[in-house]
């Protein structure tokens, strides 16, 4: 026989305080904009163990970041054993093949 699992989830005023900021995080994601082809770009890379992801972004007249893309792979078995500076240009090549497209 089963045994009853109680329903009842334990909920701290800390994780009410969590949870209501994950929302308004949320609510805050951020707009794609269009490129303007006048202003530098920058491209932010970073990969990890198992994955690698990149943010093309441009700045406003007043110095604001705007992001124009973002990406994100998981990592192959292989590609995971790779050491950390091959991890980190391969994120760069693989961004620039999307921001290329």
């Amino acid at each position: 026989t089963k045994r009853k699992v109680s329903n009842v989830l334990p909920w701290s005023i800390k994780a009410e305080e969590a949870f209501v900021k994950i929302k308004d995080e949320l609510v805050r994601m951020p707009t794609l904009h269009t490129q303007n082809i006048s202003r530098p770009f920058w491209l932010y890379t970073d990969a990890s163990a198992t994955a690698i992801g990149a943010c093309l972004a441009q700045h406003d007249d007043v110095g604001k970041e705007l992001p124009i893309a973002f990406f994100s792979k998981k990592l192959t078995p292989t590609q995971m054993k790779w050491s950390t500076i091959e991890r980190e240009a391969f994120c760069v090549l693989e961004a620039l093949k999307k921001v290329d497209t």
